[in-house]
């Protein structure tokens, strides 16, 4: 169940980054509220439906909030790229708003884009470097206390407004590359069976789908380390790995010092509970395949381990 929109969130963390993104959204947003503004106060009849100075006025108010953000923001925030950013404490219905203008800011981003794209002269290496921003960006209005907030309708629409919108919908976007040269994947079996089924959800636009690669990836890893381990079925997920891995006499040796070997145990029981679990157990919705592929290679290393391994015999 969503918060109450008056629900506070208490030091809130945001990278520098973050915060950079989210003002030059504001910004974005403030542009198009005062374009909407200057287009009422210059028609003389249409301004009299609504007092654009008045102080009921939906789109001033509007301006006037959208301004006061903006300057918090930029008031508080490590202006060092490389800075600690800020922490913040902020309502429920303010991170709806944040996320409502994120996602109009990139909705605008992509269509630039995809206008870039059009033209024969930019490269792909252009475009790549592009799309992994906005992938980036996209998974931010999408994590921590901005997950499960629900976007807040915007007074005015950057779609309905961009200058450019007739010609991008003429254009044929080229589709994001797919990434698998920046991650190698060494154990055969993962590859052959994550790889193929990643790359079809890419090229389909299938972002959605990529909860099935991280599921089909940890079943890969359950299957071997149960094998290893010589356990039967009744032993899966967190518990496997207990039995597994832990213990004086674990069955599986990944190290012969006790405590890097409990390390080795936590490592696992941290995928299996953190990475394994929600993919297993509820619908995740969209995944940046970066991190996807980030986790395929988490995987492959583990895998790694455990052909590395040695088995205790237990009685």
């Amino acid at each position: 169940m969503e918060q109450d929109d008056n629900f506070q969130y208490w030091g809130v963390d945001l990278y520098a980054d973050t915060v950079k993104f989210f003002i030059d959204a504001l910004r974005f947003y403030s542009g198009l509220l005062k374009r909407d503004l200057e287009a009422l106060q210059d028609d003389p009849d249409l301004r009299i439906l609504l007092d654009v100075k008045g102080a009921q006025s939906p789109i001033q108010r509007e301006l006037e909030r959208t301004d006061r953000a903006i300057a918090l923001l930029d008031g508080q925030w490590d202006k060092d790229a490389h800075g600690l950013g800020t922490m913040v404490n902020v309502s429920h219905g303010s991170v709806r708003f944040l996320k409502s203008v994120g996602l109009a800011y990139l909705s605008h981003l992509r269509e630039r884009r995809n206008v870039l794209a059009g033209r024969s002269i930019v490269s792909e290496s252009v475009l790549g470097e592009i799309d992994r921003q906005l992938a980036r960006y996209a998974e931010k209005v999408q994590m921590g206390v901005f997950g499960g907030a629900t976007p807040k309708p915007l007074v005015t629409s950057e779609l309905s407004r961009s200058s450019e919108s007739t010609v991008s919908q003429n254009v044929s976007p080229t589709p994001p590359p797919i990434v698998l040269s920046g991650i190698e994947i060494l154990d055969a079996e993962l590859n052959a069976r994550c790889l193929d089924l990643f790359s079809t959800f890419v090229q389909n636009s299938q972002a959605d789908r990529f909860d099935t690669v991280v599921m089909e990836a940890t079943k890969i890893l359950e299957h071997r380390l149960r094998h290893a381990a010589n356990l039967d079925s009744s032993h899966d997920g967190v518990k496997l790995v207990t039995a597994a891995l832990g213990g004086t006499v674990p069955r599986i040796v990944l190290s012969p010092h006790p405590g890097e070997q409990e390390a080795a145990h936590l490592l696992f029981r941290g995928v299996f509970g953190f990475m394994r679990n929600p993919f297993h157990h509820r619908l995740i919705g969209t995944v940046a395949q970066q991190r996807i592929l980030q986790i395929l290679g988490t995987v492959d290393y583990l895998l790694h381990l455990l052909e590395s391994s040695h088995s205790n015999k237990k009685p």
